[in-house]
């Protein structure tokens, strides 16, 4: 079954503020994110918290999507990342009801390559890209039965697993090549 996210979500964007190095909570922009989305855990608040900021926290389950600029990252708030309020690079989406679509599944299809690709089509701008609302509103997604969403969800993580081990494994050999010539130029020099 399909939905559109206006279906299935409630759609705000993330606000506008100066940091403040002597903040109490985070002011989420891209930068706090690695390239797989994990949260750098290393930051300190950097937002007061004022009435303005208070009624935007984030609930752990929000979806962050980055809407402005070229990069538009899906990333899921949890409270391990301690209070947040997300800037306006993102736009926060919380689902209605997680029995119908898991708000992990909703980020890993959101960052799939064909919903980023739609992303780019729909993104306006001259000098910033950016996404709105109202088209991110219409966007399309199927519907699985919640054992299903799951299975995909385990799926990419066995798949993220199996690279991490690729690379590594390729850094190993990497290592082991350069050691062996070295190897090789030592022993040939003490001839």
């Amino acid at each position: 079954m399909k939905k559109t996210l206006r279906e299935i979500a409630d759609l705000h964007s993330g606000i506008y503020a100066k940091p403040d190095p002597s903040g109490d909570v985070f002011y989420v922009q891209v930068r706090h994110f690695d390239q797989s989305g994990i949260f750098n855990q290393s930051l300190k608040p950097d937002l007061k918290l004022e009435s303005k900021s208070e009624r935007h926290l984030l609930k752990s389950g929000d979806v962050l999507l980055a809407v402005k600029g070229s990069n538009n990252m899906s990333v899921l708030y949890q409270n391990h990342m301690r209070k947040a309020v997300a800037s306006s690079v993102f736009m926060v989406i919380r689902i209605r009801d997680i029995r119908i679509v898991l708000p992990e599944y909703l980020s890993w299809f959101l960052n799939h390559p064909q919903t980023q690709a739609w992303c780019k089509s729909e993104a306006r701008g001259s000098s910033l890209l950016s996404l709105t609302q109202e088209s991110l509103e219409n966007l399309e997604l199927s519907i699985l039965p919640i054992a299903k969403q799951i299975k995909i969800l385990e799926t990419t993580a066995l798949m993220k697993k199996e690279k991490a081990l690729q690379q590594h494994i390729h850094s190993l050999r990497e290592n082991r090549n350069q050691h062996l010539l070295l190897q090789a130029i030592n022993s040939a020099s003490q001839i």
